[in-house]
């Protein structure tokens, strides 16, 4: 695991306002694409990251612009037969390594495609109505690809319900943005004020000129 902290310094080398551009993008892309098709492409994988990119003790000088301005191009990905997913996950600081013992057992007992975990510290939500920070918390950001036959759309479905009851057992919650996956009973389990959310807005929206999957698919 690499574990990065951010804090404030006056140091102020040259330059270091200076966007950064990407670089190594192809070699990125290829190693990327070796993870997605095997275990020991991820083996290379994680690997080549530890030897020559992770440095543990070592610091350097960032501006936040460059700090929040991760390397992306090299995720750029099209395929007929799969697609690389976003899911999130966040959990209360007594319960991670619960909820990471059990995220393993998932992963490896149904064959989940993981291609990376990030985890980040997430600051309580006080002005959201439908908060998935309600206190401090993890939040865990799963990296994954799942093929797009309906068979691998069932599949994928299973272990992400799977994830969610693992995430509301420990008192945690899901990000709702993502594929409409979980049960109707699921997402009430981890969002209770859902409901009066959909009624709050029927009310502002009688004609519901203002529609959307997640809206259809999840209002009683």
């Amino acid at each position: 695991m690499t574990v990065t902290s951010l804090v404030r310094t006056p140091e102020r080398p040259k330059a270091v306002f200076k966007l950064n551009e990407e670089t190594g993008v192809e070699r990125n892309k290829f190693f990327l694409k070796l993870s997605r098709n095997s275990q020991w492409g991820k083996d290379i994988r994680w690997f080549m990251q530890e030897a020559l990119v992770d440095r543990p003790g070592a610091t350097a000088v960032l501006s936040r612009n460059n700090a929040m301005r991760p390397e992306v191009k090299f995720l750029e990905y099209d395929s007929p037969t799969d697609a690389d997913i976003l899911q999130e996950y966040f959990v209360p600081p007594e319960n991670f390594v619960s909820f990471m013992d059990g995220l393993r057992r998932i992963v490896q007992k149904r064959r989940v495609n993981l291609l990376s975990a990030t985890v980040r510290w997430v600051k309580r939500d006080n002005d959201s109505f439908l908060r998935y920070a309600r206190n401090d918390c993890f939040g865990i950001v799963l990296y994954l690809n799942q093929g797009k036959s309906e068979a691998e759309r069932t599949r994928a479905q299973e272990w992400t319900r799977a994830l969610v009851d693992l995430a509301t057992d420990v008192g945690g919650v899901y990000y709702l943005p993502y594929q409409k996956y979980p049960t109707a009973a699921q997402i009430r389990r981890a969002y209770p004020m859902l409901d009066e959310f959909f009624r709050k807005k029927k009310q502002q929206d009688p004609d519901e000129l203002f529609m959307s999957g997640f809206y259809a698919a999840y209002r009683r």
